[in-house]
């Protein structure tokens, strides 16, 4: 097999390469340790950055922003911590006169009554870590009372809960409501349409 004479850019002596070796960047060095002394020597080169929370300027290197989503936003996490409410969560829904998570004035007897009927988890049986769950969203209610009828309640542990919920995308449409199973086609489409 022919063999192609190189010299390395780091320490200058000469070496040898097979030419397919030469198309995933292995002609330059001619050893491990001079690679790894090439990308030492190499200048580092930020991406500057403007934290969305406290406006104070900071850099991220090309592959954090790329290996962890959303790591642009804040420069650090107690910044994050602070700011990342209302508007600036990125399950923000938008405010009511009692902000985000009012759930109307009559929840907690709603929520008793809840548990109080179910006794344990509707899905698996547990009875601890329970939670109360809105099968039609809460959000979707113009009235939070009609939200918070029983009929529309069930008791849910903490560990169904999150399955539960993003399982179904639920859609606001003329005075009514539209499921989709989360993934699937129907979903696809609602999505493209700018529906979700």
């Amino acid at each position: 097999m022919k063999m192609i004479d190189l010299i390395c850019t780091v320490c200058g002596k000469s070496f040898t390469r097979q030419p397919s070796r030469l198309a995933h960047g292995r002609g330059k060095h001619c050893s491990a340790a001079c690679q790894y002394a090439a990308r030492r020597a190499a200048p580092k080169i930020g991406v500057a950055m403007v934290c969305v929370g406290c406006g104070v300027p900071f850099t991220r290197w090309p592959s954090q922003l790329r290996q962890k989503r959303g790591c642009g936003k804040y420069h650090s996490r107690a910044c994050r911590d602070a700011h990342r409410k209302g508007a600036q969560h990125p399950q923000w829904i938008g405010a009511t006169t009692h902000g985000p998570r009012y759930y109307g004035a009559h929840w907690q007897a709603a929520k008793r009554a809840a548990r109080q009927r179910d006794g344990a988890c509707v899905r698996c049986g547990a009875t601890s870590g329970l939670h109360v769950h809105h099968r039609i969203p809460w959000r979707l209610w113009e009235d939070k009372d009609a939200a918070n009828e029983l009929c529309n309640l069930e008791t849910l542990c903490e560990s169904c809960h999150r399955p539960v919920e993003c399982a179904t995308k639920w859609v606001s449409v003329d005075g009514g409501v539209i499921a989709f199973r989360a993934g699937g086609a129907a979903a696809a489409l609602a999505a493209e349409k700018g529906m979700l």
